[in-house]
């Protein structure tokens, strides 16, 4: 048995992926994780989708100074 499926579906979700990667383009950003391999398998992701990782932080008050917060 086999299961039949129109091409529809793969192209919308492409095309969505397409849609969100172009609005996320170019954004900067600020991993804050204190696991340091979940860290870069986040950087890699975002870095895919178009985003501009400035920095990765362990915790929220590295995050601030970084951020140039209080």
């Amino acid at each position: 048995m086999s299961v039949a499926s129109d091409g529809g579906d793969v192209n919308s979700f492409s095309d969505q992926k397409t849609q969100s990667a172009d609005l996320l383009a170019g954004r900067r950003i600020l991993i804050v994780e204190d696991d340091p391999f979940i860290a870069l398998a986040l950087e890699e992701t975002l870095t895919e989708l178009g985003l501009v990782v400035v920095g990765s932080a362990r915790n929220v008050s590295s995050a601030l100074l970084m951020a140039g917060g209080p």
